[in-house]
């Protein structure tokens, strides 16, 4: 379905529809092009289990059941008779099982081919552009999408839903949130990129289980074990009265180390023995992930026919055939007006143009382009000097907006200090903490959306040549950059905080006013924990849920009210 605004010499106005249907005959000549796998005629029979391991896979599919979803043709994905599959040819239609040419191919595979077919189709009027991207981009449409498979809320028994229903009932809905999966119909809905990557978040969700309780077990052996930690013990005893520095110069007092009790048992709680054993833990948790993960991945391209496409040729982004059609027309052009009298060119450079042209057209929809130009260094030059600057240059604004927060809570801190309040004194540093964070968080999310598509434009400068490297690269920037982003806090709590604030009688200034700001007493591990909660479950809560579900739900209730 493509979506756009109605010319002028239209008779309709406003936003208009077009639907794109492809017969039989345009989807097999493509998957053909595409080298689509597809089920033959020839099947095999799985061997059966025997012995303990049937025994205990058939207890352990008992246990499950009321775990799993139930997907009518679930069975018929999981039996033991498998066809083999092979890449379609329309001159080998008899090797495979087309029972209705409607239905032969999915949902998913149709809309991959149209967009297939719409990503390569270049503009037959001016030859400067290459795809609906391109359009979309310069604004001829709106926007491109396919279309469900009717309405998601259910009419009848569970053999007559579609398998949109199947998906709504059975998987993107609360109530369904103790059920695997079935990735077999989201795969086969969605297609099989979407299908992994849901299959990997199944995975670490589950995984993420057994290290939540170790976790868990390990703050409560913290909590057990706080009346007998020495250290907390010894700075919670008012007796001893430990007399501490001021905080700062000249507005402070000096102050008694017992005040600091409550962040110094709270510390134990994070930072105790069992600590160390969790930390072993979870370095051993993710080697098991990787490789489990490696395994349900093997498992998953072996059921979905999956094996081999790495090997199979891919074909060039609609981005890159732009411009390299771009360069080959300018070169012709500089031939041209170097060999060609002039009086040539003008009576028949057009036409010459038109056949070059057309030529060059009926190539790449073969997926033959012709001549061997290809885009070198000097052409990928500028983006990629653009790419390091840039990165460059985002790399600062994140050191700086950490920087920034420094300076707040340097400032605050000696702000609130000297203050008459003694209230105010006592929560200097718990306030200071948590508004310094819920900064860092405000920060954090504004940078991540500018950063996201900072990473694709930076990405589209440097020109990839198929999808799997605009793909690869635009996870590299994004990483780098994210990464940074939403780290670079907490990289300087955990290990450069308290390193630079000097001594008494020989303190770190800043700006020649402040003090560098030092770790707590009980150490800045309690500050680290505030800082990992707020930011990891604010982003959590803000990017997962509001982003992703509320503002959605939000237009749809706003669409509906509309439209009532």
């Amino acid at each position: 379905m493509l979506k756009g605004t109605s010319l002028p010499q239209n008779k309709t106005h406003g936003q208009a529809f077009i639907r794109l249907h492809a017969p039989w005959q345009v989807l097999s000549r493509e998957a053909e092009f595409l080298k689509i796998k597809v089920p033959t005629k020839k099947s095999y029979e799985l061997r059966e289990e025997k012995g303990l391991a049937a025994t205990m896979n058939e207890l352990w599919r008992k246990l499950n059941q009321p775990f799993q979803p139930k997907v009518p043709h679930q069975e018929q994905e999981h039996s033991r008779t498998k066809f083999l599959s092979h890449c379609f040819s329309r001159d080998k239609l008899h090797l495979y099982n087309i029972n209705s040419k409607d239905t032969f191919f999915d949902n998913a595979t149709r809309s991959r081919i149209v967009y297939e077919i719409l990503r390569r189709t270049a503009c037959a009027r001016t030859c400067q552009t290459m795809g609906i991207s391109t359009l979309i981009a310069n604004g001829v449409y709106d926007s491109a999408f396919p279309l469900h498979d009717g309405d998601f809320h259910p009419t009848g028994q569970a053999e007559a839903k579609n398998d949109r229903q199947l998906l709504h009932d059975e998987w993107a809905r609360y109530g369904a949130f103790y059920k695997y999966q079935p990735v077999d119909l989201i795969r086969k809905y969605f297609g099989e990129k979407i299908g992994l990557y849901f299959a990997w978040l199944g995975v670490y969700t589950q995984l993420l289980m057994p290290a939540s309780v170790v976790g868990i077990i390990v703050f409560f052996y913290g909590w057990a074990t706080v009346e007998t930690n020495i250290p907390s013990q010894e700075m919670c005893d008012e007796d001893q009265n430990f007399t501490m520095c001021p905080l700062c110069d000249r507005a402070c007092d000096y102050w008694h180390l017992s005040t600091a009790c409550g962040t110094a048992r709270a510390s134990h709680l994070f930072d105790n023995p069992a600590t160390v054993f969790f930390a072993i833990f979870m370095s051993l948790w993710a080697a098991m992930f990787l490789e489990h993960w490696k395994r349900r991945q093997i498992s998953l391209n072996y059921s979905w026919d999956l094996t081999g496409m790495e090997e199979e040729e891919e074909h060039p982004r609609p981005k890159y055939e732009t411009i390299l059609l771009q360069k080959r027309q300018s070169k012709k052009k500089n031939k041209k007006n170097k060999n060609e009298p002039e009086r040539v060119v003008d009576e028949s450079g057009e036409l010459g143009k038109d056949k070059w042209r057309q030529r060059l057209l009926s190539a790449m929809a073969a997926g033959n382009p012709t001549g061997h130009e290809k885009l070198t260094w000097r052409d990928r030059l500028p983006g990629y000097f653009i790419n390091i600057s840039s990165i460059l240059f985002m790399f600062g604004v994140t050191c700086s907006a950490v920087f920034s927060v420094i300076i707040y809570r340097i400032t605050i801190s000696a702000l609130m200090a000297m203050s008459p309040d003694p209230e105010v004194k006592s929560n200097v540093r718990v306030t200071v903490t948590a508004t310094a964070v819920i900064i860092n968080l405000v920060v954090i999310l504004i940078l991540d959306e500018i950063y996201g598509m900072v990473a694709a434009w930076l990405t589209e400068l440097e020109i990839p040549k198929t999808e799997t490297n605009f793909e690869e690269r635009l996870i590299l920037k994004a990483f780098l950059l994210k990464f940074m982003n939403a780290y670079a806090p907490i990289f300087y709590v955990a290990f450069f905080k308290g390193r630079f604030a000097g001594r008494p009688g020989d303190y770190v200034y800043v700006f020649n006013d402040y003090r560098m700001e030092e770790c707590a007493p009980g150490g800045c591990l309690i500050e680290l924990c505030i800082q990992l909660s707020i930011i990891m479950l604010g982003k959590q809560l803000i990017q997962n849920n509001i982003f992703e579900i509320g503002i959605p739900k939000l237009k749809k209730l706003c669409r509906t009210l509309k439209d009532k």
